[in-house]
This record gives structure tokens, C-alpha cells and sequence, in this order.
């Protein structure tokens, strides 16, 4: 695996993440790879801070500007891949680490890229969609962003298509126009969806990521 070039005041939080086959069984192979590096090309570049490299065993690491933004990565992956199921491995270590050179840098980069992988070998559909070391387990937090993932999974095209109208910063009277149906149609696909128990437990995690890398900047 190559190194990435990472300077002294950026972020060393780390994503990897594979696909898996129904039985829960990992794929390995090129198709698999080049799918997952398919849900990372649409991807706001300003919260990615090197482009998404292969690793072993079909798997990719993308490593982010912000702790909190790999989980907007690991959303977007797992919409773009379907029906296939990813299963990821996070890794913080820490939000802004005080390193004295380049050199020093790029060896914690490293470091935390091999921390993304070995999480993610703690991955699998049978237990876990997602680990995070940061450095030791965080399964609280493990089992919020999986049951976010699930909860996803569940959803109908036109659920997904509301919510990303959503996301996108649409009102939902903006959304029932843009489809052609009513506001109250609108909202009951939200309700039913969930969505207001995802947005909850996304700014959860997301709080609860960027937590962890100022825990780890302090102990830098």
C-alpha cells in the first residue's frame, strides 16, 4: 500500500471498507473494488483528502479531512452499491495531531490506515456492518452507525430519492413540487422512513467522531 503525503496539521482519520455477498462472505475481487471506488466519485472533494487507493483483499482506504465526514463517506458508499452490502473499518487518530515533520506525518498515516483495515477485518454481516478504532473498539458507536445502515437498507427507491431531495437542502413543500405530489405524501414517506430517528443518529455520530479525534489530539 502506498503512503499517503499527509501534512503536519491534517487529520489521520482513515475509512476502509469491502464488500460483502449475502452469506456474508467477503469479495475479493477487481468488480468488487472498482464498485466500492464507484460510490466514493461523487463524493464533495473537499472533505476527502487523498483519492481512495486499493488495498488487499478487495478493499479500499480513503482517508478524510474531518473524523466526522467519514460518515457521510460511509452513507454514500453504501447507497451506491446497492444492492451489495459494505461492510467498513474506522480509524481516528486524532483531530489535528501536533507532529513535528512531514516524515512523522506520514508514518501516523500509515499507521491509522493499517488500524482502518484491521477494523475492518472485525467486520462482518453476521455481526457487525461497521468497527472503529480509535484506538480501542467503540461498540456503542459501532452499533448506532450500523443500525443507521440497516435502517437505510429497509428503505423503498422513492424513500431514498425524498431523502436526498432533503439532504440537498429542499424543503419538503420544494421536494412535492419537484416530484409532483403532495407535501403530505412527502412527509409521510419521511415518517415512514425514519428519517428524523437517522438525521438524530447521524449528528450523534458525527458528534461522537469528532469527540473521539479531540480525545486523541489531547493525548498527542
Amino acid at each position: 500500500m502506498s503512503r499517503y503525503d499527509v501534512s503536519p496539521a491534517g487529520t489521520r482519520s482513515v475509512l476502509a471498507a469491502r464488500l460483502h455477498e449475502s452469506a456474508g462472505t467477503p469479495r475479493t475481487d477487481d468488480a468488487a473494488r472498482d464498485l466500492l471506488l464507484k460510490g466514493v466519485r461523487d463524493v464533495v472533494a473537499s472533505f476527502i483528502a487523498a483519492p481512495p487507493e486499493p488495498a488487499a483483499d478487495g478493499a479500499i482506504v480513503i482517508r478524510a479531512d474531518e473524523p466526522e465526514h467519514l460518515l457521510d463517506l460511509v452513507r454514500h458508499i453504501s447507497d451506491a452499491v446497492r444492492p451489495e452490502h459494505a461492510t467498513f473499518g474506522l480509524a481516528v487518530a486524532t483531530g489535528h495531531p501536533a507532529v513535528g515533520s512531514l516524515d512523522r506525518a506520514v508514518v501516523g498515516a500509515d499507521a491509522v490506515t493499517t488500524a482502518a483495515l484491521t477494523a475492518l477485518l472485525a467486520t462482518g454481516l453476521r455481526n457487525a456492518r461497521v468497527a472503529i478504532l480509535a484506538p480501542g473498539r467503540q461498540p456503542l458507536l459501532e452499533s448506532l452507525i450500523s443500525l443507521m445502515l440497516e435502517f437505510t437498507d429497509r428503505m423503498t427507491e422513492r424513500q431514498r430519492q425524498i431523502i436526498s431531495l432533503v439532504r440537498s437542502s429542499e424543503t419538503q413543500q420544494q421536494v412535492a413540487q419537484h416530484l409532483g405530489v403532495s407535501r403530505q405524501a412527502v412527509n409521510q414517506s419521511l415518517t415512514s422512513a425514519g428519517w428524523q430517528h437517522i438525521r438524530r443518529a447521524e449528528d450523534t455520530a458525527r458528534d461522537a467522531l469528532a469527540v473521539l479525534a479531540r480525545e486523541r489530539a489531547l493525548e498527542s
